[in-house]
Formats: structure tokens, sequence, C-alpha cells
């Protein structure tokens, strides 16, 4: 082979070389181009793949606040109700013993009212009687007779209370001026055991329904053998002393 052929050669190979490197380069620019825009493409998707998760995150926490506030609020509301509902046990039990109370009081105030009263039950009732100076005769008179009391106690009212009953004499109440007449009056009631006729404090509806119960207590204590007597709105019992006196009419007992 001539020199000038070789040249040929050499340079048709370095041409061939040249293509092909254009040609590998080529492919290469092509593919990494490729390759670029896929991963610009990625990168996008992936960036609104991440804003979107960043959006859901956003509206589930800002769902979580509203939600949270919800459950705050209904929360402070049952605690107001709680406390409302405290507050208002708290009244009505300050209501209901503020009207004990005042009950109390009125009772008290009432049972003071009549401090000077005395009730008279077993004497019988006649027609006369409708006029309040003829029943206050009766009562001296059985205060005379009965008690032996010859002063003369100032009687400011008597007069029969309830509905005329064929079955049973009405009961009379009075109101002495004197509160030591009535004392003295108490003090000589028991003459009148075994006549019928019962002298007893006037109180007040209240307090009578208390005594009466007590008065059944004492009857079941005097059955044991002991001393009983309603004073007031009280029972005192005791065992029976030989000294202990029956100032009380009914249902005081003593030992007999």
């Amino acid at each position: 082979m001539s020199k000038s052929e070789e040249l040929v050669s050499i340079s048709m190979m370095r041409e061939l070389l040249n293509i092909q490197k254009e040609t590998i380069l080529s492919f290469f620019r092509e593919s990494l181009f490729s390759i670029n825009e896929k991963f610009e493409n990625f990168q996008s998707s992936f960036q609104e793949v991440r804003r979107e998760l960043n959006e859901m995150k956003s509206g589930l926490n800002f769902v979580g606040d509203v939600f949270n506030d919800k459950a705050r609020a209904v929360e402070e509301k049952i605690n107001k109700v709680h406390d409302d509902l405290s507050n208002v046990r708290k009244m009505q039990g300050k209501i209901s013993s503020d009207n004990i109370e005042l009950k109390l009081r009125s009772v008290d105030i009432e049972d003071r009212n009549r401090r000077n009263n005395l009730r008279i039950d077993g004497i019988v009732e006649n027609s006369e009687e409708k006029d309040w100076e003829i029943t206050k005769k009766r009562v001296k008179q059985l205060f005379k007779d009965n008690l032996g009391i010859e002063k003369d106690i100032i009687i400011e009212r008597a007069h029969r209370v309830g509905a005329t009953n064929d079955k049973r004499e009405r009961t009379i109440v009075l109101k002495l001026r004197d509160y030591e007449d009535k004392k003295t009056i108490m003090e000589r009631a028991v003459k009148l055991k075994g006549t019928n006729i019962f002298l007893n404090e006037d109180f007040s509806f209240t307090t009578r329904k208390i005594r009466k119960e007590l008065f059944d207590q004492a009857k079941i204590h005097c059955q044991n053998g002991y001393f009983a007597k309603a004073v007031y709105n009280k029972l005192i019992v005791h065992e029976f002393r030989e000294n202990t006196r029956n100032t009380d009419v009914n249902p005081t007992c003593v030992n007999e």
C-alpha cells in the first residue's frame, strides 16, 4: 500500500471516529437532556405533591384547630352548666334551710303570742254560750269550784273553737291578762284528774302536733315505769322519784 493510500485510510478512520464520537456524544446529550427533563418533571411533580400535602396538612390543622376550639367551647359550656347546677343546688339548700328557719321562727312567734292562753276540753256546751261573757263566767266558775282559786282572774277573751259537734264538746280557748295567773292555774290543774275535764297550754298547730307525738311516746315510757313529761316541744324522761309532782295534766305521768 502506498503512502497516499495509508494517509487516506487514516484520514477516513479519523473521520469515522469523529462521526462515531459525535454520534455517541449526541446520544449522550439526548439521553442527558431526556434525563434532565424527566428529573425536572419529577421534581415539579414532587413539588406539586409536596404542596398538596402541605395544603392537606394545613387543612387538617385548620380542621383540628376548629374541632379543638369547638371541643373547648363545649367543655366550657358543660363546666358552666355544672357550676350553674351546683349554684342552684346550693341556693335550693339555702332556700330550704331559710324556709325551715322561717317556719321555726313563725312557730316560735305564734307560740309566744299564745303565752297567756289556755285550752280547756270537756266542759259541756250549752246554747247560752254564743256570748263570750257567758263562756268567761263558766271558766271562772271552773277555776273557783274545781281548782280552788278565789282570786278574780282577768280573762281577756274565752270562746269555743271548731265546728259544732254533737258527739264531742268543743274546746274552749281563753287568753289571760296575767301570765302568773296562768302558772297558778296550771299548778292546780292536777285537781281536774278524774273529772273528764282537761286543761292544757295553748300552742300553734305545729307545736300541738309535735306534742301529740310526744304524748304518745310518754305513754309508752309510763307503761315501762318511767316518769315522762312533755315540756313545750321536748320530752323529759327519767326514773320515777317519789317527790316528782304531776304538774302537767296530760299526758305527764308518774308511777301510781
